[in-house]
Parts: structure tokens; sequence; C-alpha cells
């Protein structure tokens, strides 16, 4: 089964996922955040087809390099998980304003570099609270010890914490 591109690449997943029940939840979870990597600088890359390299670089460009993975990803690659998108671009000899390939459709305002760049990470999650409440939702995710930032009624997170 090959993405075609018709429908939108999440319901294309829940499809594939309903047809494929050997995948278990963290399974789901790996191959859709690949694949996101991947359509976040695919038009960086020269191949069309993305092999496994391909793949493991478009994971470093986005910053989603899991723990479970690290033994797939080479030690030069590790020790550049910090740097900027610029600095990873250029050790992988890739140009960072190819991300975003309709540049020239850019209104003169908008800083090319700085648009492209915002395509590589997801963005954050925002979790509105109501009027006091926000005590008991910051304790809780306290206790689970996930990072947040409190915004007056608004709690943003990374994208993708498991909330169980």
């Amino acid at each position: 089964m090959e993405y075609q591109g018709n429908i939108p690449f999440s319901h294309f997943l829940k499809q594939f996922f309903s047809k494929q029940r050997k995948f278990g939840s963290r399974d789901r979870k790996s191959i859709a955040t690949i694949c996101y990597a991947y359509f976040r600088t695919a038009s960086v890359w020269k191949k069309k087809n993305p092999d496994d390299e391909i793949l493991k670089q478009a994971i470093f460009l986005c910053n989603q390099i899991k723990p479970e993975w690290q033994n797939g990803i080479s030690s030069e690659l590790l020790k550049m998980k910090d740097d900027s998108l610029d600095q990873k671009c250029d050790s992988l000899q890739l140009e960072s304003i190819h991300l975003f390939p309709f540049r020239n459709l850019l209104s003169p305002e908008i800083d090319e570099n700085k648009f492209s760049s915002s395509f590589i990470n997801q963005p954050h999650f925002y979790l509105r609270v109501r009027s006091g409440f926000q005590n008991q939702v910051v304790e809780k995710l306290r206790a689970k010890q996930i990072d947040f930032e409190i915004h007056e009624d608004v709690i943003k997170m990374e994208n993708g914490i498991s909330m169980d």
C-alpha cells in the first residue's frame, strides 16, 4: 500500500493501520513520526524515494531522535543533535532554505530562511484550562514530570506527550 497523496496523510495512516493489525500503538506512533519527519524535509533530498539513511537524517533534522532509536543513528549525528538547523544542514551538505519549495511565492517581508526552518518542528500543544482548575492541572503535570510553560490560562507543552 503506497501513499498517493489523494487524501490527507493522517487518514491514509488510519486506513493503513486498520488493515495492518500487527502494529501496536508505539509502532504506529513511531511510523507516523518517521513519515512526518520525511515529509517535513522531503524537498531537500536529491532522491525521491527515501532509503534508511534519508529517514535517519530526516529524524535527525526534525529533532525526533527517540532514545530507543539511538542505536540506529550514527554517532556523528548524535553528537550534533543539539546543534542549530543550519549547522545540521551544513554537516549533511544540505541547504535549509530548500526546506520550503515555494520560496519564490513568499512576500518580500518574510525571512525565507526562518520560514523554511519553521516547517521542521512539530508545533507545540496548547491546553486551555478553565478558570479555577489551573492548580489541579499543573499538579498533575508535575506529578507525571511533563515539561510545560504557563501563559495566562493556557499551558504550552511539546506535542505528542502521553497524557495517560
